[in-house]
């Protein structure tokens, strides 16, 4: 009976202490508080990982482990119940009960009435009682006999207490397997383990550091799809781990499953090396899965690297740029400088791409790469960094073969010659010693068109230079400077005198118009080595000379060499015409041949111009249109068309090639006012005004400020043109007041005579259909007048008059104006009856600078004029006729005002009806008015004016009564 309480005792205890054992982890520990309180808070702290450490240890039944911690715990806090209670407790637990008691025994010494310690020795001296353990099975028996086992190396003896289910189960049991599973472990004997750890996890009392190592164990029993699962249940993806099991499906060439086991998140690396094993082995299933080595993302330098060693050629083989460049990214800026520069240029970014290829350069053994560096930009399109480059390395000392490099830098000259600027054009200008890239400079200098830099670089027009290079240097100048491209050949040809080196002196003779020499070098040259081209050029050349003879000579050689029917083409028979006389139909006949061949439209215009001399005008005309219809842009061809139609009186068809030659020519002044004089004369008043106005801009455009006087009258004479042409309508007004009847005549009312009269007129012009290039155009006006009366009233409202009527230019030329008119009284006067008068006028100033028009930039100026005047009654059947010359002076008072003194004289006669004689009047006056002008704008000059004056007149002879007379004159032209 005492017996079996003992036993059932000491079960108790020993399940409490598993228990507490099982429960009581270093993180979170119910009783570390109290069990510790005599240790100070440091203390606690120095404790803490011996004890974390202990108790994961005696979880996964490690004896040696924990009871070693624990000892190191009590080192640190040799007075403390808690590192006592904790180390006996392990002792206990692992079969070292002696151990146990000494600690606690110890413990009592320091703290006698610790009620722990003496529950703990009573517990042990419970457990430790003595039992029979060969004749019991109890727990605690079966892990005696367990141990015993595991300590003498009976490993099977141990697993096979372990098949009790009770016991398995128990706290003890428990313990056994995993001491059995450690030791197995020790051993080597991984099934064994294998079992354990299965069976502790069936029994739910498997560690995580349990499960660690039966994850190990299985990767050792090469049970790849077990260990999967595991790791799978969580805690077991260490980097290690995952690496360890990816590597071992890699061993047995699982391809397909390694693959999807990869797909999977990467673990997170301890180091560089596991990264590095991560991506090898994304790289063995890369066929298979190409997006995993492609997508994975390196965190670690090392890895980042071989990540891009292995992903970066493929994706740049595959023009994945954009996944080349992310790469990139992730790596250090001085490495792979070969590849950032390939990314850079299919990204379009040259500058970057530049600063690679340098990089690449300056590395030690680096100036190989300059001729792929500058390849590969040139054909990118990045010209201007190209030349940059090239130009840095000039003269290119550390590469073998420079030639290439010359070359390349020679294309960018040409194609970039603005990447060459000042201080690169200085380092090139200097010779370079070595023949090979000496010879190479040139290519620059003669690809840059820089004349001046080539003649430097070859060390002046009197320097040492080959052949080659005065050739070169001739090329250069020959379109700009063809006199010193001419003495370049001579230098050529004067070192390597063969045909190549005299014809090009030859052509470049004829270029720059040294004839003389060119005709000395063709006459040098023996006729076996002229080409066929070389003798018509040397008939050129004789034709510019003048030696017409000498040209037919070369011309018939071209023509007897064998094949001549052949060689014979159009450019011959244009030699041949400009050797014949410039009449002769030889030359007519020999065009028409070259056209034959060759229509071409300078073969026409030559064919015009015989013909023109030859005074076949139509002939000449239709050849000039022949022309103009293979070259319609020809500006010049067009003008020239336009005045061969002007000179047949052709207004129309001239005005369209004018058009035709302005469209090329839009800043032409000539052709501008041409085709405002010639749309004026045909009447075409709106195509007239708008090139008035272009004038007018042009000539604003061309003129500063500061223009003299005959700058001044013209641009004002165009404004009057364009001011007249847009005008439809106009209206005048005059008023005299006088102190006695005079003006015999007048052109009021001619054959009248007033002391005071009034009119007001209104004319618009009729349809431009009336105006041509001869005829000044149609008119229609009315007009209203009176006059004085026969009382001789000061002022003129007696008597009025309407007229209506029409004027008529016949002569543009010239102020000649033919009227019709009927009159008809306005009121019911007896002295006033109807009537119709025909009318003719003529007004000149005999020169358009004596006008009457304002000046625009003159202080003084004179004007003069002749009005004639011949009106006829056909009612009243009287005649008059009147002749005035007038001449005044104007100086100017402000912008469109003057005061004008003037002085006439005047012959009034009229032919009175019915046989009453022919009166006759002669008189003079002499007066002053102030004129103002006004309404101008930029296009348009002054539209009206205002004049009012004083006259005094004397009459020599009359048939008036009165000889002296005096006049207010006011007049208003709108």
């Amino acid at each position: 009976m005492i017996v079996r309480r003992t036993l059932c005792i000491a079960v108790l205890l020993t399940l409490a202490a598993g228990g507490a054992q099982a429960q009581q982890t270093p993180a979170a520990s119910a009783s570390t508080s109290t069990r510790y309180d005599d240790v100070s808070a440091y203390r606690r702290f120095l404790i803490y990982p011996h004890q974390q450490r202990a108790h994961e240890a005696m979880q996964r039944g490690d004896a040696a482990r924990a009871m070693s911690e624990f000892e190191q715990a009590r080192g640190l806090a040799p007075r403390s119940v808690g590192t006592a209670l904790d180390l006996a407790t392990a002792y206990q637990r692992f079969g070292e009960a002696q151990r146990a008691r000494g600690v606690l025994v110890e413990q009592l010494l320091a703290t006698p009435a610790d009620p722990r310690l003496l529950a703990a020795l009573q517990a042990l001296d419970l457990a430790t009682a003595k039992v029979d353990c060969a004749r019991h099975d109890s727990p605690v028996c079966r892990a005696q006999r367990g141990f015993e086992a595991l300590r003498s190396g009976e490993l099977q003896r141990a697993e096979h207490e372990l098949e009790d289910e009770t016991f398995a189960n128990a706290p003890e049991g428990l313990s056994l397997r995993r001491s059995l599973a450690q030791r197995a472990i020790h051993v080597g004997d991984m099934p064994l383990a294998a079992r354990q750890f299965e069976a502790l996890e069936r029994q739910g009392a498997l560690s995580r550091a349990e499960g660690e190592q039966w994850f190990n164990v299985l990767l050792v029993l090469d049970r790849p799809q077990r260990a999967q699962a595991l790791q799978e249940r969580g805690g077991l993806d260490a980097a290690a781990q995952r690496l360890a099991l990816a590597q071992l499906l890699a061993r047995r060439g699982d391809w397909n499953v390694l693959a999807g086991y990869l797909r999977s998140s990467p673990p997170r690396f301890e180091d560089e090396t596991q990264e590095k094993a991560w991506i090898y082995l994304l790289q063995r299933v890369v066929r298979l899965q190409p997006s995993l080595l492609r997508e994975y993302r390196p965190r670690t330098p090392a890895g980042r690297r071989l990540h891009a060693g292995l992903v970066l050629p493929q994706a740049m083989h595959d023009a994945q740029w954009p996944l080349a460049e992310s790469l990139l990214q992730r790596l250090p800026q001085n490495g792979f400088r070969e590849q950032r520069f390939e990314v850079a240029l299919q990204r379009a970014r040259h500058d970057e791409a530049l600063m690679h290829a340098r990089a690449t350069r300056d590395a030690p053994g680096g100036a190989a790469s300059l001729d792929v560096s500058s390849y590969r930009l040139l054909e990118a399109g990045a010209e201007a960094q190209a030349a940059t480059l090239l130009m840095e390395s000039y003269p290119f000392a550390g590469t073998a073969d420079p030639d290439p490099l010359f070359a390349r830098l020679a294309v960018l000259a040409a194609s970039h010659p603005e990447a060459f600027g000042v201080s690169e054009r200085v380092r090139l200008r200097t010779p370079l010693q070595d023949a090979q890239r000496h010879a190479g400079q040139l290519r620059v200098w003669v690809a840059l068109h820089d004349c001046e830099g080539l003649r430097a670089a070859m060390g002046g027009l009197d320097g040492e230079a080959p052949a080659m290079a005065w050739r070169a240097l001739a090329d250069c100048y020959r379109a700009t400077q063809p006199g010193l491209a001419q003495h370049a050949y001579a230098q050529a040809h004067r070192l390597q005198g063969d045909a190549d080196s005299a014809r090009a002196l030859a052509y470049q003779a004829f270029a720059a118009q040294d004839m003389a020499t060119a005709m000395s070098v063709w006459r040098a040259l023996p006729p076996e080595q002229l080409r066929d081209e070389d003798l018509l050029a040397a008939a050129t050349t004789a034709l510019e000379a003048g030696h017409r003879e000498e040209a037919r000579t070369w011309l018939q050689a071209y023509a007897a060499r064998e094949g001549a029917v052949d060689a014979v083409n159009d450019r011959y028979w244009w030699l041949v015409a400009r050797a014949e006389p410039e009449t002769s139909s030889v030359a007519v006949d020999a065009l028409r041949k070259a056209i034959a061949i060759r229509p071409d439209a300078a073969y026409y215009v030559a064919l015009a111009d015989v013909q023109e001399r030859r005074g076949e005008d139509e002939a000449a005309l239709r050849a000039l249109l022949q022309a103009q219809a293979m070259t319609p842009q020809d500006a010049v061809l067009a003008r020239r068309i336009g005045y061969a139609h002007l000179q047949r009186g052709a207004v129309g068809p001239a005005i369209e090639q004018f058009e035709r030659a302005r469209a090329s020519m839009p800043g032409d002044d000539t052709l501008i006012r041409q085709l405002m004089y010639l749309n004026q004369a045909r009447g075409d008043r709106m195509a007239a005004r708008h090139y008035a106005a272009l004038a007018i801009d042009r000539f604003d455009a061309e003129q500063s400020d500061a223009q003299d006087i005959a700058q001044s009258q013209q641009r004002f004479a165009l404004r009057r043109l364009h001011e007249d042409l847009g005008r439809r309508w106009s209206v005048d007004a005059d008023l005299i007041l006088g102190d006695t009847t005079s003006s015999a005549a007048n052109p009021i009312a001619p054959g009248v005579s007033y002391r005071s009269y009034f009119q007001a007129e209104a004319q618009y012009r009729l349809d431009d259909a009336w105006r041509n290039e001869r005829a000044g155009g149609l008119s229609a006006y009315a007009r209203v007048f009176a006059g004085s009366g026969r009382s001789g009233d000061v002022w003129p409202t007696h008597a009025p008059m309407l007229g209506v009527g029409l004027h008529w230019k016949p002569w543009r030329a010239h102020n000649a104006v033919l009227s019709l008119e009927q009159q008809a009284p306005l009121d019911n006067h007896p002295d006033t009856r109807g009537d119709t008068m025909a009318r003719f006028s003529y007004s000149t100033a005999f020169r358009d600078r004596y006008n009457q028009d304002w000046r625009p930039a003159t202080r003084w100026w004179a004007t003069q004029n002749l009005y004639l005047d011949l009106a006829h009654y056909l009612r009243s059947s009287q005649t008059a006729v009147t002749a005035d010359y007038r001449v005044s002076l104007h100086r100017r008072l402000a912008a469109g005002q003057t005061l004008e003194p003037y002085a006439h004289a005047q012959f009034n006669g009229l032919d009175r009806a019915h046989g009453a004689g022919f009166g006759r009047d002669v008189r003079v006056g002499v007066g002053v008015r102030w004129n103002v002008w006004y309404g101008e704008s930029r296009y348009d000059a002054y539209r009206h004016r205002f004049s009012i004056g004083v006259e005094v007149q004397h009459a020599f002879t009359s048939y008036l009564p009165e000889r002296n007379a005096v006049y207010l004159t006011v007049g208003k032209h709108w």
